[in-house]
């Protein structure tokens, strides 16, 4: 989804005039779930604020990230390490 963050006025205030008043931004959200006791469980999402090379300075090609992790909900057998790989994903 196309977004714009408009800027603080105090910023503007702090870094002048050239500061610019909006950033525009693409947001995404990636979840993982799971089927526990026949219900989908969410075990991982991850929020991202994706920064493109037409949004200006000091957001130029970044990405902020925000995540909520709940991997302990990830039911995995002992013999297949599943949530190991999860972890050090």
């Amino acid at each position: 989804k196309r977004e714009s963050f408009r800027a603080h006025e105090v910023l503007k205030q702090r870094y002048g005039d050239s500061y610019p008043d909006e950033f525009p931004y693409v947001s995404r959200c990636l979840m993982a779930f799971q089927l526990i006791d026949g219900k989908d469980v969410c075990f991982f999402s991850v929020y991202l604020q994706e920064y493109g090379a037409d949004c200006p300075a000091p957001n130029t090609n970044r990405i902020y990230v925000s995540y909520l992790d709940s991997v302990r909900l990830l039911r995995a057998s002992p013999q297949n390490r599943a949530r190991t790989v999860v972890y050090h994903a």
